[in-house]
């Protein structure tokens, strides 16, 4: 019996040593738990008894893998990254991206309507689903006070390009925790048929290597209740950085002090401890079939804050192209993929009539 078992434990381990693909330096820690089923009174007050709990997750320069061993199925893959472990390179690469997340919120919308959110700000760049006559697919609409200014507009025009680069990136980030994982969102968005976060015009079924259709990002202090996420993604990946409020990097030596802003995974009693890492923490998680919520960190000097981010496909967007696709095409009765140079244009001119719901074109 004990032979079967211990067999059954190095089996398990090869799988998931076989689906995380980590560094040689980098040791693999794994959390075993069982689901519980405890009081759910109040849900937010369980959530803080789990992140002041034992199970909170400090992990440095190390990879931990979240599975249920009873069903063998993963819950959660989470790097911490401290800085001084990257390379210059991607440094620089990760500081371009939060850097211009940060001076991204001049033009997008905040978006309001979030039934979850408690606090802070939330961002949403990509795609979505259009309800315009002339188009299918439509990128998130700007603020009026930039669709309502020619200027303003070239110069978000000029920043479009840089989604590519913020995809790429996701990507190979996405890819360093888990090539398994990875493979399994590209086929399902090439599968979908979507225009994804980094495209500016329309590619090639073949061609499509992208990640989701939009990127969420957050900022101060920013906290919901617990949920499952309203989108279509078999994976979810969520990136977290700790930035002054102009979102350059911000180290621990250079004075940043915001604690907490801790990431729970609800049913299985486990919280990543964001603001405790000098770096990078990314995730991998299933957001719409676990539950999962962000506790508000606290910023006392005002100087500084989490910049967190994931990438996902829009429901909406799922639902236009399940609603009108044909077995030709599911690009859907002959409606056409607008690029975002010509979609900002025509904001700009006032020729798109539409309003807003949950702050995107509807």
């Amino acid at each position: 019996m004990d032979h079967r078992r211990d067999h059954a434990r190095r089996r398990r381990e090869k799988i998931f040593k076989g689906v995380v693909t980590n560094s040689a330096d980098l040791k693999v820690h794994y959390v075993r738990v069982n689901r519980f089923f405890g009081q759910r009174t109040s849900e937010v007050k369980d959530a803080i008894n789990i992140a002041n709990s034992e199970l909170t997750i400090h992990l440095h320069e190390k990879i931990c893998v979240i599975y249920d061993q009873n069903e063998q199925e993963v819950i959660g893959i989470i790097q911490f990254l401290p800085f001084r472990e990257m390379s210059n390179k991607k440094f620089k690469e990760l500081e371009e991206i939060s850097k211009y997340l940060a001076e991204e919120r001049r033009f997008c919308q905040e978006i309001m309507g979030n039934a979850f959110q408690r606090s802070g700000h939330m961002y949403a760049l990509g795609w979505t689903a259009a309800f315009h006559k002339k188009y299918f697919y439509a990128t998130y609409l700007p603020p009026l006070h930039i669709r309502d200014d020619p200027i303003a507009c070239k110069e978000l025009m000029a920043r479009l390009p840089f989604r590519e680069d913020i995809e790429n990136f996701y990507i190979s980030e996405f890819g360093s925790l888990s090539k398994h994982f990875l493979k399994i969102q590209q086929e399902q968005t090439r599968e979908l048929k979507v225009p994804t976060l980094g495209q500016l015009t329309e590619n090639k079924e073949d061609d499509k290597t992208g990640l989701g259709s939009n990127l969420t990002f957050t900022f101060e202090s920013f906290s919901n209740v617990p949920h499952q996420d309203h989108d279509v993604s078999k994976t979810t990946f969520f990136l977290s950085v700790p930035v002054f409020n102009n979102g350059k990097l911000a180290c621990h030596s250079e004075g940043f002090d915001v604690i907490n802003g801790r990431l729970l995974f609800n049913d299985w009693g486990i919280a990543a401890d964001l603001g405790s890492c000098d770096g990078a923490v990314t995730v991998i998680y299933f957001g719409n079939k676990d539950r999962h919520c962000t506790l508000p960190s606290q910023e006392p000097s005002g100087r500084f804050t989490g910049l967190s981010s994931s990438v996902q496909i829009s429901k909406r967007l799922f639902e236009r192209v399940t609603a009108y696709a044909t077995p030709e095409s599911q690009l859907g009765k002959g409606k056409s993929v607008a690029s975002p140079e010509n979609l900002v244009l025509e904001y700009s001119k006032d020729l798109v009539q539409c309003f807003s719901d949950f702050n995107i074109i509807v």
